[in-house]
């Protein structure tokens, strides 16, 4: 589980430990917390995975508006795709015990080229000189000098999808699923000239 929410983190560029989407409960689900069990009712409601421990995570939902959090503690460590790629980890591998299943699919597109002018700042050192009784003083110091320069990039559009399964053990048909979707766009800068 904790490669699996590491996999998450490298999707997720928001810098949180958090991922939020929708849990979809199809069938007889339920979840343990604090050793007590919980029956999830049939239908939609949103959810949010969270990294607690290495080898922990967490789920997190409102239960008849009070708020759950479900712990999912692993046995051992597993690969998992950082971008594109699909996972399993058996329930009895998981202190839940469902089937976890999973894939996560990334899409990123480049847009075209864009130039521009930013303004920037450039510190220069420059020689002040000075008369006193002792004779003339010169030192130098710093001074920041405004200006702009010339930049090229390309703004780079980014959709992750992750789906999880949860199913009973050995079993076809899912009891629940979480899914979420990401979209985020970053700046590529490709040509950056000098401050003038």
């Amino acid at each position: 589980m904790r490669k699996l929410f590491l996999g998450f983190m490298s999707l997720i560029l928001v810098s949180c430990n958090d991922v939020s989407g929708n849990l979809h409960v199809l069938g007889d689900f339920s979840l343990t917390q604090n050793g007590v069990e919980f029956e999830i009712d049939p239908g939609i409601q949103e959810a949010t995975l969270k990294f607690k421990s290495k080898k922990k995570i967490q789920l997190k939902l409102k239960l008849n508006g009070e708020k759950h959090s479900f712990d999912f503690d692993l046995a051992r460590e597993y690969d998992f795709p950082r971008r594109n790629g699909n996972f399993r980890i058996p329930a009895e591998e998981n202190s839940q015990g469902y089937d976890i299943i999973g894939e996560i699919r990334t899409l990123s597109e480049r847009s075209r080229r864009y130039m521009e002018r930013e303004s920037c700042t450039v510190r220069e050192w420059r020689t002040r000189c000075r008369n006193t009784r002792r004779g003339r003083i010169c030192e130098r110091i710093p001074v920041t000098r405004y200006g702009w320069r010339d930049v090229e990039f390309y703004f780079v559009d980014t959709q992750e999808t992750v789906n999880i399964q949860l199913k009973q053990a050995m079993q076809v048909e899912s009891v629940a699923v979480f899914d979420a979707e990401n979209h985020y766009r970053r700046k590529e800068e490709v040509y950056r000239g000098r401050c003038w």
